[in-house]
């Protein structure tokens, strides 16, 4: 595993391989709000169960730091846990396995 993914697992709240359910905008400038993305875990490295279903926030777009998330999408990433419950992650936390 590359170094950059062993750093992201240890500062994460959260690290998995999951399959992207559904994706969708919060608003129709693709400048704001998130993208909003029910996923199922397929494999856990930190912090959550396989098998769950989790929400996961990103920003609307790469310049933003975003992923672009699309229903059934393979992600590996890592993901800190907001105190609402859903978790947030982005380009830089993508995992290089």
């Amino acid at each position: 595993m590359p170094v950059e993914s062993k750093e992201i697992i240890a500062t994460s709240d959260a690290a998995f391989r999951g399959r992207v359910l559904s994706a969708k905008r919060t608003s129709a400038d693709i400048n704001r709000g998130d993208v909003v993305a029910r996923v199922r875990i397929l494999k856990a490295f930190k912090g959550v169960r396989r098998g769950r279903i989790i929400t996961v926030k990103t920003g609307p777009n790469s310049a933003l730091c975003g992923l672009d998330l699309e229903k059934g999408q393979i992600i590996e990433v890592g993901a800190d846990r907001n105190p609402e419950g859903f978790y947030r992650t982005g380009l830089c936390s993508t995992l290089r396995m």
